[in-house]
């Protein structure tokens, strides 16, 4: 009786442990992407996941213009991007059915112009990914409207 509650103890410490590690972790995580930007004024970002993989959208809104210029992951939107960026959008939009947030997410291709700015993560660019066996499979994307000073955020591991 004694070893199970000295074991039960140490079941709860360790799980109280674990948890607080993850909540630092979290607390400390900065995207890499998005570190690279200037300091936004709000964000909306929501999760979501299943056991077959994550979908996480987010929004981060700026007062001011971002400066791409020396950014080392941004380009500016050419007309193939925008392709590029229909076929992901159409992915990941498909793989909202499920999840919670899926009446929240308010992204549109009818936002992309040659004037925006895209960086894409994929199996190609991103170490994390190179285990999926298509670009599709994982991704990061981020795209930033000039016309709204709104970056949108996808990623999808599913």
């Amino acid at each position: 009786m004694k070893i199970l509650k000295i074991a039960g103890c140490f079941v709860l410490i360790v799980v109280i442990l674990i948890l607080a590690i993850d909540f630092y972790l979290l607390k400390i995580y900065k995207d890499p992407v998005i570190s690279t930007l200037p300091e936004y004024e709000d964000k909306i970002f929501f999760e979501g996941g299943s056991g077959s993989g994550f979908t996480d959208y987010g929004k981060y809104i700026y007062k001011n213009d971002v400066d791409f210029s020396k950014n080392p992951y941004f380009k500016r939107v050419t007309e193939d991007d925008i392709k590029i960026l229909s076929e992901y959008e159409k992915i990941f939009a498909s793989f909202l059915t499920k999840e919670y947030y899926k009446e929240d997410y308010d992204f549109s291709m009818s936002l992309a112009d040659t004037q925006d700015y895209l960086y894409i993560a994929n199996r190609e660019n991103k170490e994390a990914y190179s285990v999926y066996k298509g670009n599709f499979d994982a991704f990061d994307i981020y795209f930033y409207d000039t016309q709204g000073r709104t970056l949108y955020f996808m990623h999808s591991n599913i």
